[in-house]
């Protein structure tokens, strides 16, 4: 058992990279898995409408809306989180994917674009409908309870890292967070 497991989404557009599916999986989470947290980091004009359905779901206990954090803070949020969760409804390279990867977070990304070269579903992580709540629950509870699953999930997530030499990641990193801030 993981203590208090947290998700975490990082993402500029909430909407876009598909924070209310996540929202949506959370009341049926909460029953098996009572201590989860869905951390959020990031800021949007769409906050609000999130923490309106977090309220409406009745999760908004378990939801953390961190905002804006910087790139170095980030890390230590991958290092505590036990899974990261971004189902965009589409997606360019998608390279926080592999930051989550390096940190040792399995990871569940939207079958959509970029995502879809980074991410072999059920290999070195998930990939699922951008709406499919049900399938979404499922995979997250996967992850968290089932030890084994989650660990080759992880394995796989590094040999992926390894694929992309790290000066390149460097650079496309300091990219990212110039886009993921001012879009």
């Amino acid at each position: 058992r993981l203590h208090r497991p947290i998700m975490l989404f990082v993402g500029g557009n909430v909407q876009r990279k598909g924070l209310p599916v996540i929202l949506k999986t959370m009341p049926a989470l909460l029953k098996e898995i009572p201590g989860l947290i869905l951390q959020i980091i990031g800021k949007n004009q769409n906050i609000g409408r999130m923490k309106k359905l977090a309220g409406k779901l009745g999760v908004m206990d378990s939801v953390e809306f961190i905002g804006w954090s910087p790139p170095k803070k980030i890390k230590t949020y991958y290092r505590k989180a036990s899974v990261f969760v971004m189902p965009s409804l589409m997606e360019g390279f998608g390279l926080v994917f592999l930051e989550a990867m390096a940190q040792g977070l399995p990871v569940i990304g939207g079958n959509v674009g970029g995502t879809l070269e980074l991410i072999k579903d059920g290999n070195n992580g998930f990939l699922i409908n951008p709406d499919d709540v049900s399938t979404l629950k499922e995979k997250i509870r996967a992850l968290l309870i089932n030890l084994e699953l989650r660990r080759r999930v992880i394995e796989n997530g590094y040999s992926t890292v390894r694929k992309y030499p790290a000066y390149k990641m460097v650079d496309d990193t300091i990219d990212l967070y110039r886009n993921f801030y001012y879009e």
